[in-house]
């Protein structure tokens, strides 16, 4: 995606560990940032037709951004590197290790409550999925 099919949108770049720890770039990173962050060389990974990424907002909700692409370790599997289970989903292949995930968010983007999104995604009650609110803001941190 090129400067002009994003528009007014907004890009973050993020970076989501295999254990679920996350931060945001403020631009997007070099190749060398991107092969530290993944341990090795890089590959894009295919993403799954109209895969989204749930972006917290400051109101207890998230935004659901459109993936654009996903970075991963190109000899993740066969280092043996752990399942990365929030990117992994959204792909059509297996992603495992720590990756980089670029999204585009728009003001068109879903607008849901943090709690029923991720009931949703694990299939919970949204009872069971209490603990989460707590803490969910450590999952993605984008300051745009």
């Amino acid at each position: 995606m090129n400067e002009d099919e994003i528009g007014n949108a907004k890009e973050a770049w993020i970076t989501i560990g295999e254990d679920g720890s996350s931060r945001g770039f403020g631009k997007k990173p070099s190749l060398k940032e991107m092969q530290e962050y993944v341990g090795g060389y890089i590959e894009y990974a295919p993403v799954k037709e109209g895969a989204t990424l749930p972006i917290p907002r400051e109101d207890g909700k998230c935004s659901l951004a459109k993936i654009i692409d996903v970075v991963a370790n190109e000899e993740g599997l066969l280092l043996g590197l752990k399942e990365n289970s929030i990117v992994s989903p959204r792909c059509e292949c297996p992603i495992v290790g720590n990756v980089i995930v670029h999204v585009v968010m728009t003001d068109d983007d879903v607008v849901m409550d943090i709690t029923d999104f991720f009931a949703e995604e694990l299939g919970l009650s949204t009872k069971s999925m209490g603990f989460l609110v707590h803490g969910i803001h450590h999952f993605v941190e984008v300051s745009l």
